[in-house]
């Protein structure tokens, strides 16, 4: 009767270290060539969502001041890094906040150009040309990406050129 060793395994079962050290190498290696890939399109993506969201606000602007037959603006503020929407009054003052929107919080890295604005809709949702009201377009920006929203006369907002 032959005896095998305690310690010897019957056939090799298992990887040797060098084996494991190149896989390891070689998963780290593609990895580092994916990243610069992989966070550009995080910021794609990223900023698509934002867009997406203001785009969804001012619908939601527009919905209301016809809902309400007053004119309702979506505010830019804080350096761009916040939206407010409210109901305002004939001049153009403030009523009541609908909606606050921390941009710099919901979409990090994100802001809205200009730093300051006013888009109103009066009560049949067309966008409402005044003094105080000069924004027709919002810029979005993320890193090295950029989107533009635009607004027409008749309240109608459309994704501009990226």
């Amino acid at each position: 009767m032959k005896r095998t060793h305690p310690f010897r395994a019957r056939g090799r079962r298992g990887y040797t270290l060098a084996e494991l050290l190149i896989v390891l190498v070689l998963i780290g290696l593609a990895a580092s060539l994916a990243v610069p890939r992989m966070s550009r399109w995080v910021q794609t993506v990223s900023s698509r969502t934002a867009v997406n969201h203001v785009m969804t606000d001012l619908a939601l602007t527009r919905v209301q001041a016809a809902r309400t037959g007053a004119t309702v603006s979506l505010r830019i503020e804080n350096s761009g890094a916040r939206y407010r929407i409210t109901v305002d009054n004939a001049a153009g003052a403030e009523v009541r906040e609908v909606k606050r929107v921390e941009v710099s919080r919901l979409f990090p890295g994100t802001t809205l150009e200009p730093a300051t604005g006013r888009i109103a809709f009066d009560s049949r949702g067309i966008l409402r040309d005044s003094p105080v009201t000069t924004t027709r377009q919002v810029t979005l920006r993320r890193g090295d990406v950029t989107r533009v929203l635009s607004i027409s006369q008749l309240g109608k907002v459309q994704r501009g050129l990226e």
